[in-house]
């Protein structure tokens, strides 16, 4: 009788150990482990001051440490936060994704860290990368109850290593932010020469890499609309400053954007010069819109409309003689006089 209960004790002692996971030991078959709780964590991107049309996606790299115990995989490597919005009022806006590791896959216990960073922006001159944000995710793999499996938990860490509350919590999420800034532009107006109408007004195309309508702010006598987009028109004449961006006390063009100034009517006489550039008929310049969200100098753009009449070179000839034979005249009635004075003497 005592044999046999040893047999079966053995017996049972080998199977247990068949299907045991020992901590660190042996490298098994990949498993997929039972989650103790959730097997994925938000990742929250906001923007804290979202104005206009922002058509951006933000990217993350997902970069496995490189000292995590080996034989994981299905771990996720990137992810995404797309915003295609238009915003009305400048203020904070968030999008979410989410950061699956569910089809993960183990060969041995040990914890596994993910390092996660935003790496990309699709107009980063616009919407900058979040560098100063970073986090690590961490998937504890352990040993179930009866060491027949693994059983998987994930927590955050932020920068400073310290381990956040439970993935249900938001102060869990992943969250990154970088604000865009804003500006406007400038654009004064100058008719120099002698032959130069300081009343005319001068139409300009302006084009920008953007779709929003900007506000048009002027003390122009030229009729200007309240807001221009990409390829409207502004107008101006002698002494006039058009302000295109500024709502109250809020600039609305993002610094980074492309635009460019272009004048309509070349045949009209004028040669052009933007910024002191070297004059020419059809004046155009493109720049991108710098500096802080109040006004900034680097923004303004100082055109000048010249035009110079002809000198007729025979009128001037004829005036010359004109004025030539008149002294020759009046020479000679003097001298006539004064020989005449001479003999009456």
């Amino acid at each position: 009788m005592k044999k046999t209960n040893k047999a079966i004790i053995a017996t049972a002692a080998v199977a247990v150990a068949a299907t045991t996971v020992t901590p660190l030991g042996n490298v098994f078959a990949a498993t997929a482990p039972t989650w103790d709780g959730s097997s994925s964590a938000t990742l929250i991107r906001k923007i804290p001051n979202a104005y206009g049309t922002i058509s951006n996606t933000f990217g993350y790299t997902i970069t496995a440490d490189s000292n995590n115990p080996a034989g994981a995989t299905g771990a996720p490597t990137a992810a995404s936060v797309v915003y295609n919005d238009s915003y009305t009022t400048q203020g904070e806006v968030s999008k979410a994704a989410t950061l699956d590791f569910s089809g993960m896959q183990f060969e041995r216990v040990g914890d596994y860290s993910y390092a996660i960073t935003e790496s990309s922006s699709t107009k980063s001159g616009v919407y900058p990368v979040d560098t100063t944000s970073s986090y690590t995710a961490v998937v504890s793999v352990r040993n179930n109850a009866t060491l027949t499996g693994y059983v998987a938990s994930l927590y955050i860490k932020d920068s400073d290593g310290n381990k956040l509350s439970t993935i249900s919590g938001a102060s869990s999420d992943f969250i990154f932010t970088k604000a865009p800034v804003y500006t406007n532009i400038q654009v004064t107006a100058t008719a120099s020469g002698n032959a130069a109408d300081p009343d005319k007004c001068f139409d300009y195309t302006v084009t920008f890499n953007t779709t929003d309508s900007y506000k048009v702010t002027t003390a122009s006598e030229c009729e200007n609309s309240g807001t221009v987009a990409n390829g409207g028109t502004i107008k101006l004449k002698h002494g006039d400053t058009v302000t295109i961006g500024l709502d109250g006390t809020n600039s609305e063009i993002p610094v980074g954007t492309n635009y460019s100034i272009a004048k309509v009517d070349t045949s009209d006489g004028y040669t052009t010069s933007m910024d002191g550039a070297e004059r020419t008929s059809t004046g155009t310049k493109t720049m991108v819109a710098t500096g802080a969200p109040t006004f900034n100098t680097a923004n303004v753009t100082a055109i000048d409309e010249n035009r110079e009449s002809a000198v007729d070179t025979n009128a001037v000839v004829n005036t010359t003689i004109y004025i030539l034979l008149t002294m020759a005249g009046a020479a000679g009635l003097y001298y006539v006089a004064t020989i005449k004075n001479k003999k009456e003497a």
